[in-house]
């Protein structure tokens, strides 16, 4: 557990407050925000990181990725053991180190079902995801969408069904899904995308663009923050205890439930109007920026007057 004193001072949302923090756990997205453009952390960066675990703080992955894919950045960055935040909250990793993964949310396979349908027929690909990836249905063929989770998401394959029946045929018995994506490489057609699928499905899921080429649809109120409130439960830290980083729609609302919040200058502009400070770009080291501001890496007390 935390155990060290990390103070920062902080103004509120208008900057009329000020207000004293100790920072126990910082929650940062992957793509766009802690990688760069080439999917890589840098030196610096990472030897920022392990001088803030030094410290005693949770860093916790939050992310739209599975475990598989994210164990290897944390590998890289040297945070094996901490938990994390998976598939935008529906899926949380104890950190244990023993891979133990909790599933915190599902929907239903008729509403999978017609997401699908309504896919099809808009001309988008969308994939059905059961557990951490354990089951990826597509709702057509489409090689970019297949390349996509085979880089980013470690499968071999994924089922194809071209009538949404059989997506039961797919993926036998009683296990429900975790979410849905969507994928499209044109920025214009995503764009479009966000809004009819939220026009069509906004009272049922949680519709939210998660990076230049996805849409993800979870179970109606789930996201980031969801997962970071269940978390923080669990390990007992306060609201006011936790940073979050992020650039996307799936990092709103762990950036509203964070009291210390950072988008990326890179970032989507309702996400940046969602946090009370902007570092730099993720090709930048902007997650290094921010944790250098506001976590003293060198001493116990940072004053950011």
């Amino acid at each position: 557990m935390p155990g060290s004193r990390i103070y920062v001072i902080t103004d509120d949302y208008k900057g009329k407050r000020r207000s004293l923090t100790m920072i126990k756990l910082v929650a940062v997205d992957l793509d766009g925000t802690l990688l760069t453009s080439e999917k890589n952390v840098t030196d610096d960066t990472i030897k920022t990181i392990r001088k803030v675990m030094d410290k005693g703080i949770y860093f916790v992955i939050s992310s739209g990725r599975n475990s598989k894919s994210a164990a290897q950045i944390q590998k890289m960055i040297g945070a094996e053991g901490q938990p994390m935040i998976l598939h935008n909250g529906a899926i949380i990793s104890d950190g244990t180190g023993h891979g133990r993964l909790r599933v915190t949310d599902t929907l239903s396979r008729q509403t999978a079902k017609e997401f699908m349908t309504f896919c099809r027929q808009n001309d988008l690909t969308c994939a059905v995801i059961f557990g951490d990836c354990d089951e990826v249905v597509l709702n057509r063929h489409d090689a970019d969408a297949m390349e996509s989770f085979r880089r980013f998401s470690l499968i071999d394959d994924a089922y194809v069904a071209l009538d949404s029946d059989e997506l039961d045929k797919a993926v036998p018995g009683y296990d429900e899904p975790n979410k849905m994506l969507v994928f499209e490489r044109d920025p214009a057609k995503i764009a479009e995308a966000e809004k009819i699928l939220t026009k069509a499905f906004g009272a049922r899921l949680s519709v939210y663009k998660s990076g230049d080429e996805y849409i993800d649809a979870m179970p109606q109120g789930m996201n980031k923050g969801t997962g970071l409130s269940i978390l923080m439960k669990e390990l007992g830290i306060k609201k006011n205890e936790v940073m979050a980083i992020g650039d996307s729609g799936n990092d709103v609302g762990m950036l509203k439930l964070a009291s210390l919040s950072v988008a990326m200058k890179n970032g989507e502009p309702y996400t940046k109007k969602a946090a009370k400070f902007i570092t730099d770009t993720n090709d930048n080291e902007g997650v290094k920026s921010a944790l250098e501001k506001f976590i003293s890496v060198n001493d116990n007390h940072r004053n950011l007057n």
